[in-house]
């Protein structure tokens, strides 16, 4: 796991320079993604208590909320960074469109309480 998190912290780097991030919002983007990594929960939470700070927890969390809706957050930036990181690579593969909308569903019945649902498998209907 030690392993993991480490290569998932150096991608986070490579993709944060892409984008230009400020030292900041990498070292955010590295604890969350490091959070994730480690608990399998992207809850704010979560991620304060990996940091294991001295203050309380709620000032933690406060702390990064407030860092993650700053006007002058550079982290929008790392959609961006995944691109121009990711682009090359997927480039040299070859991708099937799938319109999911198209799926069947052959036990549709046990969906008629999400909305109303048709079956066109049964020939009675």
């Amino acid at each position: 796991m030690a392993s993991t998190v480490r290569r998932l912290k150096r991608f986070v780097q490579k993709v944060a320079k892409e984008a230009g991030l400020n030292v900041a919002d990498t070292t955010l983007a590295e604890q969350i993604v490091q959070s994730i990594a480690r608990n399998g929960n992207c809850h704010l939470s979560e991620v304060a208590r990996m940091l294991d700070e001295s203050r309380p927890l709620i000032d933690t969390e406060r702390r990064l909320s407030e860092q993650l809706g700053a006007k002058k957050s550079t982290l929008d930036a790392l959609r961006d960074g995944w691109l121009k990181v990711a682009a090359p690579a997927a480039r040299r593969m070859s991708f099937i469109a799938v319109d999911g909308t198209d799926h069947a569903k052959p036990y549709g019945k046990a969906f008629e309480f999400l909305d109303t649902v048709r079956d066109a498998s049964d020939p009675f209907k």
